[in-house]
């Protein structure tokens, strides 16, 4: 892929998961106005199905709503069918395929539901 990450860096852009003073995830993220957009999500291949990339879901819903957003969004090639999977699983829905820069992706959003949202008021 083509992202340049140091610019990423600079823009403040990029937020790591460490444990035990090792980088075990990484996430770049960018605030749209009316969404954040999960660019890229990574983690260390040792570290794959211990639970960090849910946390890193989860994280950037926080993020939204403290942004004041309600929608987070993400897209993955098409032949990343694990990603399509796991996306599905955590609770996003596919809005669109389109071919971009050279590559078939798969677009998601999840809609965030704000802390009020979550009251349930007693009959």
């Amino acid at each position: 892929m083509n992202a340049d990450y140091r610019q990423a860096i600079l823009d403040g852009a990029v937020d790591v998961v460490r444990e035990d003073g090792e980088i075990v995830a990484v996430v770049v993220t960018r605030d749209r106005g009316d969404h954040l957009l999960l660019e890229n999500i990574a983690v260390a291949p040792s570290r794959q199905g211990g639970g960090f990339g849910a946390q890193i879901l989860d994280w950037a819903e926080t993020r939204t709503r403290a942004l004041g957003h309600d929608e987070v969004r993400l897209y993955t090639h098409e032949k990343m069918v694990e990603n399509v999977a796991f996306y599905l699983r955590h609770g996003f829905e596919i809005t669109g395929i389109a071919d971009e820069d050279e590559f078939r992706r798969i677009h998601f959003r999840k809609v965030c539901r704000r802390d009020t949202d979550q009251i349930r008021r007693a009959p």
